[in-house]
Parts: structure tokens; C-alpha cells; sequence
């Protein structure tokens, strides 16, 4: 018997965000243009995450979910295309309950390859306002 504790494969994990914004300028529309944190004016849910990452050994990955009023402004860019010739529509609307959906391991003892759909693979901002130090 192992004197390790022992680890789940899957820790899941989440978080809330709230905002309440308001615009001093009591425009008549709530909308607070070209935002994605605060884009309307009052007390809103802005996101809410289920976190699943997962880590054994040479294989790992993670999956997060997300709702709430902030999420749909990050895939706001994505292209539009039809459904044709027996393949689906894809559009914002598809994607935008994924945060993170990524897998990978190690390929060699100082090499990682890993594949998905990442929320930035670069820079030092983080979408998550409670990661996001700037």
C-alpha cells in the first residue's frame, strides 16, 4: 500500500463573477458599447464557470464551462458560416459556452504537446477577471 494520499483524477472546481456598472452619462440604451466586462449598465451575472481539469501522470487536460453575460462577447468574433451540403452551422453562438476544452501529455522526457481549444495560450492577461491582474 501507498503512503500517498490518494489524488481524484478529475478535481473540479468553478467560480462566480458579478459586476454592477453604471454609465454617468444616463444614455437611453444600458449598453455600454465595444465592452466585454461591464457592456450593460446595472447588477449582472458576468460569468459562471465549472471548471474540469484533470493531471495523470503523462496525460492531462482540462474542460471549462461557462454562462453568464460576459461569455458571449468573447466569441463575438467568430465566423459565421452556414449549414451546406450535410455540415452544421458555426457561429458564436456554438462555441460560446466552452472557456477551455484542451488534452495532451507528454510525447519525450522534456517535450508536451497539447491540442484544443485554449483560452490564451500567451500574454499576461487573463479573460477570468479573478485571474486577470491588469
Amino acid at each position: 500500500m501507498s503512503d500517498l494520499p490518494y489524488t481524484p483524477p478529475v478535481i473540479p472546481s468553478g467560480w462566480v463573477e458579478v459586476q454592477a456598472t453604471t454609465n454617468l452619462t444616463a444614455p437611453d440604451s444600458p449598453v455600454n458599447g465595444y465592452r466585454v466586462v461591464g457592456g450593460r449598465t446595472g447588477f449582472s451575472l458576468a460569468n459562471v464557470v465549472l471548471d474540469l481539469p484533470w493531471d495523470r501522470g503523462a496525460v492531462r487536460g482540462r474542460l471549462a464551462l461557462q454562462t453568464g453575460l460576459t461569455h458571449s462577447s468573447y466569441y463575438s468574433a467568430e465566423p459565421s458560416w452556414r449549414a451546406e451540403f450535410g455540415v452544421g452551422p458555426s457561429d458564436a453562438t456554438l462555441w460560446r459556452h466552452l472557456l477551455e476544452a484542451w488534452a495532451g501529455g507528454s510525447v519525450a522526457p522534456d517535450w508536451a504537446l497539447d491540442a484544443g481549444l485554449f483560452l490564451s495560450p500567451i500574454g499576461p492577461e487573463s479573460v477570468p477577471v479573478r485571474s486577470n491582474d491588469t
